[in-house]
């Protein structure tokens, strides 16, 4: 009995036509959407954390707490109030900090972890102090530990571990 030439047997040569049409089928998606991503051509996509999507994100994308680099968000997020920086969403940020009132901004060694990285720009007239949690030390030049008006101030968490924390450019 001759071998079909469409159906795959085991220790076999894969069939030829299957293979042929399996080619063209991969050929003719190469370079093109699945149909539910058909309307987002062009955009930077994002499985959601319930696993659902296609989305596109209007925050920071990251992977492994490390942000996606040639990404932009649509700008800095602006906050108005007082906040704690988290690696999940402030990681590689700049923060616009757009208060009138003064805000605190709360570095906490469970919430950012070594390499954590952001710029805080004081856009609004109410000042914007860091306050470092345990375990995270200050390492500013001059003891400074607000960002100056019109300024942007850089905060960085050792990649060691060690919890000294760079807090510099724009700061008073």
């Amino acid at each position: 009995m001759p071998i079909d030439d469409t159906i795959p047997v085991v220790g076999q040569p894969a069939p030829k036509v299957a293979t042929r049409e399996n080619f063209k089928a991969i050929k003719a998606k190469i370079n093109t959407l699945p149909e539910a991503y058909a309307g987002h051509a062009g955009k930077v996509l994002a499985v959601r954390p319930d696993g659902l999507g296609p989305d596109v994100p209007i925050g920071p994308v990251g992977f492994a707490s490390q942000p996606v680099t040639g990404y932009k968000a649509n700008g800095p997020p602006a906050i108005t109030g007082s906040i704690s920086l988290r690696d999940t969403e402030h990681t590689g940020q700049v923060i616009r900090c757009t208060n009138t009132s003064d805000i605190m901004i709360t570095l906490d060694k469970t919430l950012v972890g070594p390499g954590f990285i952001c710029r805080l720009w004081r856009r609004g007239s109410g000042e914007v102090t860091v306050l470092f949690g345990a375990g995270l030390f200050n390492r500013n030049a001059s003891g400074h530990s607000a960002v100056a008006l019109n300024r942007m101030a850089e905060i960085y968490v050792d990649i060691t571990g060690s919890g000294d924390v760079s807090f510099d450019g724009g700061t008073k």
